[in-house]
C-alpha cells in the first residue's frame, strides 16, 4: 500500500468526532514526522482526500446515519477534559 493510500485509509478510519489534533497525532504515530521534501502527496492529493472525507461525513449527517453534537456539549466536554 502506498503512503497516499495508507493516509487516506487512516483518515477514513478516524472517528467522526475526531479533532484535527487527534488526526495529526495518529498520523505522526503511524507515519512519523514527515519531511516535506520527502512527502509523497501533493497538496492537491491531500485536498482531494479531505474533500472526499468531508463529503462522506456530510452525507452521513444528511442521511441520519450519524447525529450532530451541539456546540455547547462539545465545548463542555472539552472543558471537562482539558480544563
Amino acid at each position: 500500500m502506498s503512503t497516499k493510500e495508507a493516509a487516506i485509509e487512516m483518515i477514513r478510519a478516524m472517528p467522526d468526532d475526531a479533532t484535527w489534533a487527534e488526526i495529526v497525532a495518529v498520523g505522526r504515530e503511524k507515519f512519523g514526522a514527515v519531511d516535506p521534501a520527502e512527502e509523497e502527496l501533493t497538496q492537491e492529493e491531500w485536498d482531494a482526500a479531505w474533500a472526499e472525507e468531508i463529503n462522506r461525513r456530510v452525507e452521513e449527517m444528511e442521511s441520519g446515519k450519524v447525529k450532530g453534537v451541539p456546540a455547547e456539549e462539545v465545548f463542555r466536554k472539552l472543558r471537562e477534559k482539558y480544563g
